[in-house]
């Protein structure tokens, strides 16, 4: 009997709790969860190296967004940095955009975090633990700037002096004197050079940049020279190029002179066009002129005998250093590597204004390069 009774008492308990059960099971009894917005996001997955990083985002219930972030990290970043989601104008979704100086080789990595209303913030996409990935796309400039520096060594800036002798042998002058008008002279037609340069090569499209500074004196056949003036020539000058990356095969130099001669001041302008590997064998066309001192002309073909040494011959024709007359010069010149950085030009020659006379020249370089 007993046994009955509590068989009955325990039906009707069960009878009682399972509505309770059922409406817990059904979640009508919880506490509903808190209302957030939702991110509509399609997640980048490869871009462009040094471009703009552009990041666009939408929400659903974006009223209960008060703000929305962007957060990122990559190897060549220290830490993360963090940059907002906006309107974009004329667009109804928001965009962030990642400055294109931090597009860098192999990627980066990004999470998504919302701020609420109720100044609660969660992750919407990834997590600053688990990063969504993106690969950044190497471009083709990049690939060759880092293809010359290694063959460079990664020795990007050079400096370099250099030392110069020329001899035209003895040329034909005329003097002017007031009492006996013009006089037929035999003028020693020679000069010297001596420069410093330094040259930086970015390897992009502007592939080098150099800064040249000397001095130059000598003799020459000089037009209207007179006693007090004679046959003596000078030039010190200062000079600014920028090489050009044209295509692969060709480059251009476009240098600008300034200088001071015996007489006045005077400007200079120098173009090279160089056809063939710039830092190999190669064709090389100049020309270059300086006001009140003479014009060169010249073509120069350099030729990679091995991976320490550069034969070069040139034919020049010039009136330099402010001759009535133009001569040409057949020059040789040869660089050698001697190894960690450092450099050595030698160069020998002969030139001539007039069929009857010449003489040699020789010039003397070195160079550093770190």
């Amino acid at each position: 009997m007993v046994t009955r009774m509590l068989a009955v008492l325990a039906s009707a308990v069960a009878l009682a709790l399972l509505p309770t059960a059922a409406r817990a099971q059904d979640g009508s009894g919880a506490t509903p969860p808190p209302a957030r917005p939702r991110l509509l996001h399609a997640p980048l997955s490869v871009i462009d190296a040094h471009e703009p990083i552009l990041i666009e985002a939408d929400f659903v219930d974006a009223q209960l967004l008060k703000r929305a972030f962007v957060l990122y990290r990559s190897e060549a970043l220290r830490g993360e940095l963090a940059v907002e989601l906006l309107r974009s104008p004329g667009n109804p979704t928001y965009v962030a955009e990642i400055p294109s100086k931090h597009a860098l080789v192999p990627g980066f990595a990004y999470t998504i975090e919302i701020e609420c209303t109720d100044g609660t913030r969660i992750s919407a996409f990834a997590t600053r633990s688990s990063m969504h990935r993106v690969a950044v796309r190497e471009n083709y400039l990049d690939l060759r700037e880092r293809a010359l520096a290694e063959r460079l060594f990664g020795r990007r800036s050079v400096v370099s002096a250099e030392a110069e002798y020329v001899s035209f042998g003895s040329s034909d002058g005329f003097l002017y004197l007031p009492n006996a008008g013009f006089e037929s002279m035999t003028v020693k037609d020679h000069y010297y050079r001596v420069e410093g340069s330094f040259t930086y090569r970015p390897l992009r499209f502007v592939t080098e940049f150099s800064s040249r500074v000397g001095v130059l004196r000598g003799e020459s056949p000089v037009p209207w020279a007179t006693a007090d003036s004679g046959f003596d020539v000078g030039l010190d000058y200062i000079a600014q190029s920028v090489r050009f990356r044209i295509t692969d095969a060709f480059h251009a130099d476009v240098e600008g002179l300034t200088g001071l001669t015996e007489e006045a001041f005077r400007l200079g302008a120098l173009s090279r066009l160089l056809i063939g590997d710039p830092y190999g064998s190669k064709l090389v066309l100049g020309v270059q002129g300086v006001q009140g001192f003479g014009l060169r002309f010249w073509s120069r073909v350099d030729i990679a005998a091995s991976d320490r040494l550069l034969v070069s011959p040139v034919v020049e024709a010039t009136n330099w250093p402010h001759a009535e007359a133009f001569g040409v010069r057949l020059l040789t010149e040869v660089a050698f590597d001697v190894g960690a950085g450092v450099g050595v030009v030698a160069g020998g020659g002969y030139q001539a204004r007039q069929s009857t006379s010449g003489g040699p020249s020789g010039a003397l370089s070195v160079r550093y390069s770190f």
